[in-house]
């Protein structure tokens, strides 16, 4: 499921079975972040928001907020729905 949050230019994605969810922060890219010295114009920020039943299998870059160039979302996506789908 994917929806707006309630911060502007953040999406939400959960996935129903196992209640895991996260954020993904398009801020910078939309041009409205507010200024940070360390984030380039193109990052996308990555917040977990839930584990659901994939705590244990989550990798450990997963359970924390990250921040990657908006060109490896695929490869993001990717390692989620491996994760997932495992």
């Amino acid at each position: 499921v994917l929806s707006h949050s309630h911060k502007k230019h953040t999406y939400r994605i959960s996935h129903a079975r196992t209640g895991f969810s996260f954020e993904l922060d398009c801020s910078n890219i939309a041009g409205t972040a507010v200024a940070n010295a360390d984030l380039d114009s193109s990052d996308i920020g990555y917040t977990p928001v839930s584990f659901g039943t994939l705590d244990a299998k989550l990798p450990e870059y997963l359970k924390e907020e990250i921040y990657f160039d908006k060109s490896q979302v695929p490869i993001l996506l990717g390692k989620i729905l491996n994760t997932v789908n495992t």
